[in-house]
């Protein structure tokens, strides 16, 4: 029997494609699967740097914001329906109107002085004399009670004067106490708001956002602008002045302005 015998072929050559890639991952040095790993390594040592002491918050801290977001909203709808359904800007500008005494208040009243309190006694009278001396002390007693009920008639005058504005607001000690009560929970809020700023700066709440000195300068001088601007022409005027020394507030609070 006779035995075939095939004949040798040649080893059959890999693509051109695959000797091009090949060489190119060869000049550059680089394996895929290497740089990948490397890739993941860096990512993963970048989240550390980004977690805070307690761990990463950020999505704990997104879900909050939403949800504060979501009041918020929620909120502010429920105040426009109640301000339009029981008209509260007209309600409360009668009860301001009342507070200031606004009421009372008439431009053409004439200026009123203030009278003087008569003798506690009058030794040296007797009979008719002590009689008319005790009639006019009457007198005087009636007319400051009528200066009492006209102390309030005189507004508060369009053009400055320190006399005419103290004797206002002598009138009104409970304005001025509402004033002081107003400013001071206006600067507790403030002082709230920047250690809330404060505990955020310490547990890292956004992984996006890197908080060093000059950031929380600069929002402490956001927060303190804010109140000062809730507060009025005077607060604003002494912001105006301050923000011109950043010798004493500070380079980042100067440039809130």
């Amino acid at each position: 029997m006779a035995t075939v015998i095939a004949p040798l072929q040649p080893p059959s050559s890999p693509p051109i494609s695959s000797l091009l890639s090949v060489r190119a991952t060869a000049s550059s040095g680089v394996v895929p699967h290497n740089n990948h790993k490397k890739q993941k390594q860096k990512q993963k040592q970048q989240n550390k740097k980004k977690q805070g002491p307690f761990g990463n918050f950020s999505h704990f801290a997104n879900v909050v914001r939403k949800d504060v977001d979501f009041l918020k909203k929620g909120f502010d709808s429920g105040v426009a329906w109640a301000s339009e359904t029981f008209r509260l800007p007209q309600v409360a500008k009668k009860i301001d109107d009342i507070v200031w005494l606004r009421h009372l208040e008439d431009p053409l009243s004439p200026p009123y002085s203030s009278p003087s309190w008569p003798q506690p006694w009058y030794p040296g009278l007797t009979g008719v004399d002590l009689l008319m001396a005790d009639l006019k002390a009457l007198e005087a007693y009636a007319g400051y009670f009528y200066y009492l009920s006209k102390m309030w008639s005189k507004p508060l005058p369009e053009v400055y004067d320190p006399q005419e504005v103290a004797h206002y607001f002598s009138a009104r000690p409970h304005v001025v106490g509402l004033r002081v009560l107003e400013v001071f929970s206006a600067f507790a809020s403030a002082v709230i708001n920047i250690r809330t700023l404060g505990i955020r700066k310490f547990l890292q709440l956004s992984s996006e956002e890197e908080l060093d000195d000059n950031t929380s300068e600069y929002n402490f001088g956001m927060v303190l602008k804010e109140t000062m601007l809730n507060l009025g022409p005077t607060f604003i005027k002494v912001g105006q002045s301050l923000s011109t020394r950043p010798d004493i507030i500070g380079v980042e609070m100067s440039k809130v302005s």
